[in-house]
């Protein structure tokens, strides 16, 4: 939760202080933050149901190891196997994802410094690092996104009744 309170006050943060003194560059981000916001909730639903299907099927793993025979075991395997490249293509997709949008917003950033007319090396120094601050946080977010699904999956194994709480 710490590093979720860190990652949105900086987000929010570096996009206030980029309207403020590049308010194209700030709009920019705005509008990639708010594409991001739209696609999160499907991604985490989806990582969640992944999530489910891979620890039902970890919760099963010893009574099939004991009880079944050589080809259902190699299939269960298999089966998981797929379950972690599933969740692993997601992420792998999710940062390439955000990593096509940052660099679509540092191109931003740099064309609009280039025309600004008499633009000084503070100002430059100033937007980048805001820039940076706002990317670097918003590449948290598959991580975390993924981190939460995995801990609501698991809080719904130990209190059953959590679950109805977290979905309300």
């Amino acid at each position: 939760m710490p590093t979720i309170a860190t990652a949105l006050v900086s987000i929010v943060g570096a996009a206030v202080m980029l309207l403020v003194i590049e308010p194209w560059i700030g709009l920019a981000c705005l509008a990639a933050l708010l594409l991001c916001m739209t696609l999160l909730p499907r991604f985490a639903r989806r990582n969640q149901e992944l999530h489910e299907r891979l620890n039902d099927r970890l919760e099963k793993e010893i009574g099939l190891v004991e009880k079944v025979g050589a080809d259902t075991l190699q299939r269960h395997y298999r089966v998981l196997s797929r379950l972690r490249i599933w969740l692993s293509d997601r992420e792998a997709t999710a940062y390439l994802f955000v990593g096509s949008v940052a660099a679509v917003l540092f191109v931003i950033a740099i064309s609009q410094l280039a025309l600004s007319p008499a633009v000084k090396a503070g100002h430059v120094y100033a937007v980048m690092t805001y820039l940076w601050t706002f990317v670097s946080s918003l590449d948290e977010a598959p991580s975390m996104v993924d981190q939460l699904a995995r801990l609501r999956d698991i809080g719904k194994r130990v209190d059953p009744g959590l679950g109805d709480r977290a979905e309300n």
